[in-house]
């Protein structure tokens, strides 16, 4: 009959949570690890609230919700519990009582661990790694206000909702061990009416916590990234990218090692750097290519190594073209004489690297007789540009490196001009008129043909 109560109980709880009244909304109530004790194998308590544990030890370990800014009640609950089955197992301390731990405590009157008010909770499911366990209460309030079967808590305090026992296994790692909930399932309720069907929802955080294992030294065994190989720099921007370093029993090794990043040949020592909590940067110009991400233990909090493997890529090359005169002015020569200069272009990418010997197409801004320029850069004058250049011309010299779409090109200025006029000869008239300085000594002219 009991049974057959908490069943109906538990059904209606839950199906009217999600139908009847608002929720009990408390600021910063959380679901989460509320004391761990040490136990003797009789499943005595031996020591309280321990913050560290060891290898073989015996746990009690005590599940609750945590009161925020808030007093809060709670009458039934569901909860999945998540832990580390590598370095823990359930525990009873004999076979006919291995569900000694399922069962709730608590400070308050109501929630001790042997009232009959506080069913033993059903376990659900039960793996290693997971625990699911469901309870509420299973009797009258002798008053029919079923608001007075409430757990409650004041804000600060808390409502234990159910212990469980477990055994540190002998070859557990030396780290954190931690309990978490799955928040998609867990769920608490509470009498927000004086009948017996409707409740409504609790809003709480998960928090995940846990103490201390002083056990084996771990040794590394796997690194893993946060991304997918490969990363693609492209000159402007780069990446940030987390490594992080487990044992066999999946401890994070993270901060516990020393971190190495080995580069492709040619990559500078600044192109993808590791910091100390296994946060990698990839620069912008990074060269392409893989680089090994390797952990490796001090011996004394890890030991043994482990590597990954980061493959970056860059995106497609994009150039730029500077183009440079050995002189900017040329003079037209005359006769078969020649004036030449020669143009340079260097050809870079936006990784900050320089073509070698770049194959680029040159040409002027527009044709002139007696102006050319070769495809090695360099530009003749000769006389025949007296003609369409009678003063000076400005020319713009154009070196293109690439295919049609997508070519860079660079500019530079070419002045070509004329030489300044030098009188050669003077040619006098015969009939030109002659100054006489007569005898007389007056300053006056005679033409002598008069």
């Amino acid at each position: 009959m009991k049974k057959r109560f908490i069943a109906t109980l538990l059904a209606f709880t839950m199906l009217l949570s999600c139908v009847c009244v608002s929720s009990f909304a408390v600021e910063n109530t959380k679901l989460t690890v509320l004391s761990v004790d040490k136990l003797d194998e009789k499943g005595q308590t031996v020591q309280k609230n321990v913050a560290q544990v060891s290898n073989n030890d015996i746990i009690a370990v005590t599940f609750g919700v945590r009161a925020g800014t808030e007093s809060i009640s709670a009458c039934d609950y569901q909860i999945k519990i998540n832990y580390n089955g590598k370095a823990l197992e359930t525990w009873s301390q004999s076979i006919d009582k291995n569900e000694e731990f399922y069962k709730a405590v608590a400070s308050n009157k109501k929630l001790v661990s042997d009232a009959s008010l506080w069913l033993t909770p059903t376990v659900k499911d039960s793996s290693i790694g997971c625990i699911t366990v469901a309870g509420s209460y299973a009797a009258e309030p002798d008053n029919g206000d079923y608001t007075t079967l409430n757990a409650t808590a004041s804000a600060g305090e808390s409502i234990d909702v159910v212990k469980l026992a477990f055994k540190v296994k002998d070859q557990a790692e030396s780290g954190k061990l931690l309990f978490s909930f799955d928040e998609s399932y867990s769920a608490l309720n509470y009498y927000c009416k004086v009948d017996a069907v409707t409740t409504a929802p609790l809003e709480f955080e998960c928090e995940t916590a846990g103490v201390d294992i002083s056990g084996k030294t771990p040794e590394l065994s796997e690194v893993t990234l946060n991304v997918s190989n490969p990363i693609t720099v492209n000159g402007t921007t780069g990446a940030t990218v987390n490594a992080a370093a487990t044992s066999a029993q999946g401890t994070n090794l993270t901060d516990k090692v020393n971190w190495t990043v080995n580069g492709p040949e040619g990559a500078g020592e600044n192109d993808v750097t590791i910091a100390a909590n296994g946060t990698i940067t990839v620069g912008a110009k990074a060269k392409a290519g893989n680089y090994t991400i390797t952990a490796k233990g001090d011996d004394t909090t890890a030991t043994g190594s482990a590597n990954a493997t980061l493959e970056v890529a860059r995106a497609a090359e994009q150039y730029t073209v500077e183009v440079t005169p050995a002189a900017a002015e040329l003079t037209i020569p005359v006769g078969e004489a020649k004036a030449e200069t020669t143009y340079r272009a260097a050809v870079t990418n936006q990784y900050g690297e320089t073509v070698k010997d770049p194959t680029v197409e040159w040409s002027l801004s527009e044709k002139a007789t007696g102006v050319s320029i070769d495809n090695a850069g360099k530009v003749t004058v000769t006389a025949g540009a007296k003609d369409p250049i009678t003063s000076s011309k400005q020319f713009t010299v154009t070196a293109k490196y690439g295919a049609a779409e997508g070519a860079a090109e660079g500019e530079a200025s070419l002045t070509v001009k004329r030489a300044a006029s030098v009188v050669k000869s003077m040619d006098l008239a015969a009939s030109a008129a002659k100054p006489v300085i007569p005898a007389d000594g007056i300053n006056t002219l005679r033409n002598t043909d008069q």
